[in-house]
């Protein structure tokens, strides 16, 4: 696994037959995964799969539910301040805050 730059990861997984694939243990441990815990999975067929934080979905649940006045920006984690501090970032409806996965 290559670290460059600094918070990005990439980790290569292999599909088994009936569509499966397992979190690297480094990346579980790394995003708070635990075993029975559910993954929003977001699919764009120019941009591909992405898996975005608990965190991001917990601010699009709250968007799509009424939890954030309109107008208003839900709160996400930012991976490059240190201990998880939230920053305002603009989701779409499909959890998108702009950046690119």
């Amino acid at each position: 696994m290559r670290k460059n730059p600094k918070g990005k990861y990439a980790w290569c997984v292999k599909i088994g037959e009936k569509g499966q694939f397992v979190i690297p243990k480094e990346a579980r441990e790394l995003f708070d995964i635990h075993p029975g815990d559910s993954i929003l999975l977001l699919g764009d067929v120019r941009k591909g799969l992405a898996i975005p934080l608990k965190d991001a979905f917990a601010g699009l649940a709250a968007r799509i539910f009424g939890d954030v006045p309109d107008g208003e920006e839900a709160a996400v984690p930012n991976a490059d301040m240190p201990d998880g501090e939230e920053t305002e970032a603009p989701m779409d409806a499909s959890g998108n805050d702009g950046s690119e996965t």
